[in-house]
């Protein structure tokens, strides 16, 4: 969980985070999860309930289609047609949205190629529903795509910037997302069926142990490779046998990866990456990134995003490690937030003061409960016996032809959901979230 806000001056601000790699929105039962989501509530200190929430992605079908271009209000209903054809979801029984990926040629002929995603009513129902007994308040859902490329899309700002080519490869628990894009828009999102679960099933069937005890194995040796522990070896056997049980999956992963560059660079003209980011909770594992950093076609790079925020208000321990775990929270907690904002790396943060977050005086606008926030985000009361799913909150970027667009009817609406980022100054607070 991670709570994000926006300084006066325009940089972005960590408020507070918790982390527990052992609380799975996927896995645990309503009772894990709320006390769970209870105890980071508290360990984190949150400011208020309201959530954001990562829809996922085994509760989610996603399927790339072409079709003739057309508006973008014609496209609500084209995705319906389309969802019901290839899941047969309705707006009845899924959540159905759309992103626009852009132009390319068949035969020919120009077509839109478009991403279908359709989550099923009754699996997000019974997510609220946890969610409220662990009284939260989900202001909005959101698809993998949609969060993890917000973390670049919302730091496009330059006329260079809309023109840069990007690489995300998101190595979570249970899959491996590949999104590529363009400046603001997204142009490709492929989730692949691998996981770091995988690798530590595979580690823990070679050396006879537990998968726990595999996945803490290779967390040192990681930790190790990079530098951050020089209590383990990374030459000894241990390390040896981790490597070859892991290498051929990993091999694999790089296969599919690179079919999907190729792909990318066929069918959108001019999109040619010089480099590919790794991020998720598995982007420091030593086997991936030297594997991955050796077979694909361009240099790859651990990338963490939530590094553009500033950090020191934050607990030391969720300030260092593996940083990379935060970008799909820190996704979610970019929600609300308008787009232009400056990264370390641009000349904007060179110019500004460097006081750190702590010497801010956070304004007062910052605060969740001030009176314009809760205008713009109230919901109707509900209880978990009763509970109705929000409407999804499935807006890539601020232009229109590259937003992932809810095609469901439901009956609350996206103005009083999830408004839309410039309806938001960039001094509001993004909301509390959950990955």
């Amino acid at each position: 969980m991670l709570q994000l806000g926006v300084s006066h001056r325009g940089d972005i601000v960590a408020l507070a985070a918790a982390y527990d790699s052992s609380l799975s929105l996927k896995d645990a039962t309503p009772r894990e999860l709320q006390k769970g989501l209870t105890h980071l509530l508290r360990q984190g200190r949150f400011i208020g309930r309201e959530v954001v929430v990562g829809v996922p992605n085994e509760l989610v079908r996603f399927k790339s289609i072409r079709i003739p271009p057309m508006e973008e209000r014609d496209l609500i209903s084209a995705a319906e047609f389309e969802a019901k054809a290839l899941f047969d979801a309705t707006p009845e029984n899924s959540i159905i949205g759309h992103v626009s990926l852009g132009q390319v040629r068949q035969a020919g002929e120009a077509r839109q190629e478009v991403l279908i995603a359709a989550a099923e009513r009754s699996g997000v129902d019974q997510l609220i529903e946890s969610l409220h007994a662990a009284q939260v308040v989900p202001v909005s859902v959101d698809f993998r795509p949609c969060m993890l490329y917000r973390t670049i899309e919302r730091f496009v700002r330059r006329k260079d910037d809309e023109a840069e080519v990007h690489v995300l490869i998101d190595v979570s628990t249970d899959c491996v997302n590949v999104l590529i894009g363009r400046g603001r828009d997204l142009c490709f999102f492929r989730p692949l069926a691998s996981g770091m679960r995988v690798l530590d099933e595979a580690v823990a069937r070679t050396l006879g142990i537990e998968e726990a005890d595999a996945r803490l194995l290779c967390a040192r040796l990681s930790a190790a490779s990079s530098g951050i522990d020089d209590n383990v070896s990374t030459t000894d056997d241990v390390r040896m046998a981790v490597f070859d049980a892991t290498r051929g999956l990993v091999d694999e992963l790089a296969r599919e990866i690179s079919l999907c560059l190729r792909y990318a660079t066929v069918t959108f003209r001019g999109l040619r990456p010089f480099k590919a980011r790794l991020t998720g909770i598995g982007a420091d594992h030593f086997v991936i990134k030297e594997v991955l950093g050796r077979s694909l076609p361009i240099p790859v790079e651990q990338c963490s995003p939530i590094l553009n925020a500033d950090l020191s208000l934050l607990r030391p321990a969720d300030r260092t490690g593996n940083l990379s775990v935060w970008t799909s929270a820190m996704g979610l907690a970019l929600r609300f937030v308008p787009g232009g904002l400056a990264d370390k790396l641009g000349l904007s943060r060179t110019l500004r003061s460097e006081a750190p977050a702590s010497e801010i005086a956070v304004p007062a606008e910052l605060e969740p409960h001030s009176q314009a926030n809760a205008t713009q985000t109230q919901l109707p009361s509900r209880t978990p016996s009763s509970t109705q799913t929000p409407t999804p909150s499935l807006g890539v970027n601020a232009s229109s032809n590259s937003s992932l667009n809810s095609a469901s009817n439901s009956s609350l609406s996206p103005d009083s959901l999830s408004p839309h980022p410039s309806s938001r100054t960039a001094s509001k607070p993004a909301e509390v979230l959950i990955a």
